[in-house]
């Protein structure tokens, strides 16, 4: 399987696009379980979601085809650490958790060579992250599940973050179009992942919270990369400080009812309480 970067072009999309793989003969790696979903040899763009997202907008499992936002998800990228795995002859199955949630995944190695396959079980240990790559399916159970064709160690945490990033880059371009000329730079990512170095400065614009509505500045925040990269989320005390910071004059009361409305629409969820929260 041929892996290269750059997925998005034909969507008008010029950075921060997907990741492609160029798929070959992939039927090989269909199991008795694939829920009989044919794979031709094409080109396909990768998409970077989160499990809390496929399993938002999968959760009538009966039908085929899978879709994030509305949009039909055909491969896809999930970043995340290893919780539970198992492993026979023909393939090694295990669960991923990223932080909005779990999945069970399968990896077919029946056909694979002793060095790679010794590879593929150092860095699927229970406790490792690994970036996988792959197509949802249906396990005997009929619950969703992923089928990965290419897993690789997370060895810069900084992906993690990335990840992230690029899941909201994608979403927000799907659902609203290419950003306007001077808005957020956001690299390109590299055939391995990682963002290219990017061109000129490279500076990533704050978030404006001048103007737009009390939500519309709060998803600034929840989106900005200082929040981002909080694995637990921020608490609404710190969101309440940084609105003050930035002129804002909202009481504690608007500012949670907005929250509140703002996890209503899937956009943030909670973490480790009830006041701590984070972007989908």
């Amino acid at each position: 399987m041929a892996f290269s970067g750059g997925g998005f072009m034909n969507m008008g999309a010029s950075q921060f696009a997907g990741d492609q793989f160029a798929l070959a003969s992939q039927g090989q790696h269909d199991g008795p379980d694939s829920g009989g979903r044919k794979q031709s040899s094409k080109t396909e763009t990768v998409r970077n979601v989160t499990i809390r997202q496929v399993l938002r907008d999968n959760m009538d499992s009966s039908s085929d085809v899978y879709t994030v936002d509305g949009i039909e998800l055909q491969l896809m990228t999930l970043v995340g650490r290893i919780i539970q795995q198992t492993e026979t002859s023909a393939c090694i199955t295990y669960t991923l958790h990223d932080g909005t949630g779990s999945m069970g995944g399968m990896l077919y190695v029946n056909d694979v060579k002793e060095d790679e396959l010794n590879r593929t079980r150092s860095d699927l240990r229970v406790g490792n992250y690994v970036r996988v790559f792959g197509v949802l399916r249906l396990d005997q159970e009929q619950n969703i599940s992923f089928q990965s064709y290419k897993t690789r160690p997370v060895t810069d945490f900084n992906e993690i973050t990335y990840h992230n990033l690029q899941v909201m880059f994608q979403r927000l371009h799907l659902k609203q179009g290419a950003p306007p000329q001077g808005g957020m730079v956001v690299p390109a990512m590299q055939a391995g992942g990682m963002p290219q170095a990017p061109q000129g400065t490279g500076m990533m614009a704050a978030p404006a919270l001048a103007g737009g509505s009390l939500a519309d500045q709060l998803m600034a925040l929840y989106h900005s990369p200082d929040v981002m990269c909080l694995q637990q989320g921020i608490h609404i005390n710190d969101i309440m400080a940084k609105l003050k910071q930035s002129g804002a004059n909202y009481s504690m009361d608007q500012v949670k009812e907005t929250v509140e409305m703002l996890v209503n629409e899937a956009q943030l969820y909670s973490t480790v309480d009830d006041d701590t929260h984070r972007a989908c």
